[in-house]
């Protein structure tokens, strides 16, 4: 049985917020751990909402330094600082952030009673970000007006499952299945090979979650993101506005749906509406036109992959 994999959507909203969509953050979980993409304003009370507590967050991944992506940061440190956090954070983002909250810190003349690491995310190439044994988080470029990066999270076990029945019968010493489980055969005292698929069996297939907000329409993205699960993709304005779009460095609801089908996603989540329209409606009818399996990401909304 798959360990459960989830996306909650904390904030939707673009620049400026509305009664029923709060600034942009993302609540991935997985095998336990828990990971935050962007903190705009009222994350902790989105956090607090759902059901989610800040202490849990084991790292957060900034994107870019729009206020509308990060100033719920410091508010959020703050309080984990106040209930007596000891654990440590990891914040990826651009270098401001650690300029943001080491200012924050000493205005306040205070200072974090938790360890923090800080990791600057490449603003030209791709990076490993996060590594365990079965998270792996990416960075990669996009384009918006100010240095920008998305993230790829993929989740699983990246080693072969060892088949205890099998080891027992060939007698396999433990310390040589550590190799096994990468994928090395077995030889027998005698020179017989015992070959790895008989001793293991194949890992579960890796799932892919994409976080691409802000950018301007960026079609090579899409082989960065091949085969994602599911992808939030930025859509702040309608076809009728490309043009728009292209100055301000955002995506349409169509372009975002274009990248979803070239990427070969499972699904597609929007938002980031631009507060010039009145209705979402249209927004789905354009990304649905070009890939179907599309969904309005809507706050409070848990999405398993």
């Amino acid at each position: 049985m798959s360990i459960p994999f989830n996306v909650l959507i904390l904030g939707s909203g673009s620049a400026i917020p509305k009664k029923n969509k709060n600034h942009t953050a993302q609540l991935a979980t997985f095998n336990g751990k828990h990971f935050l993409f962007d903190c705009g304003e009222c994350t902790q009370i989105q956090l607090k909402k759902f059901g989610s507590s800040f202490q849990k967050i084991d790292a957060i991944f900034i994107t870019h330094m729009h206020g509308d992506h990060y100033l719920g940061l410091p508010g959020l440190i703050f309080s984990m600082n106040l209930l007596g956090r000891q654990k440590k954070l990891k914040i990826i983002g651009p270098a401001g952030i650690k300029i943001l909250l080491d200012f924050s810190f000493d205005q306040a003349q205070s200072r974090s009673a938790f360890p923090i690491e800080y990791i600057e995310t490449n603003e030209t190439e791709k990076q490993v970000v996060f590594e365990d044994e079965q998270v792996t988080i990416v960075s990669f470029q996009l384009k918006h007006k100010i240095p920008t990066t998305g993230y790829l999270m993929t989740v699983g076990r990246k080693k072969r499952k060892l088949l205890k029945e099998k080891l027992e019968k060939y007698n396999v010493p433990k310390q040589l299945r550590a190799g096994i489980a990468d994928g090395r055969d077995f030889v027998l005292e005698g020179g017989k090979v015992i070959e790895n698929s008989e001793l293991t069996s194949d890992p579960e297939r890796l799932r892919k979650f994409a976080f691409c907000t802000d950018t301007a329409y960026l079609e090579h993205i899409a082989k960065d993101i091949e085969g994602v699960d599911l992808m939030y993709h930025e859509s702040t304005f309608l076809e009728a506005d490309k043009k728009l779009a292209k100055e301000k460095r955002h995506s349409t609801a169509g372009q975002a749906a274009q990248i979803a089908k070239l990427s070969s996603a499972g699904k597609l989540l929007i938002g980031h509406f631009s507060n010039k329209y009145d209705s979402d409606s249209e927004f789905l009818s354009e990304a649905r036109a070009i890939f179907s399996n599309t969904e309005i990401a809507k706050e409070g909304k848990v999405y398993e992959i």
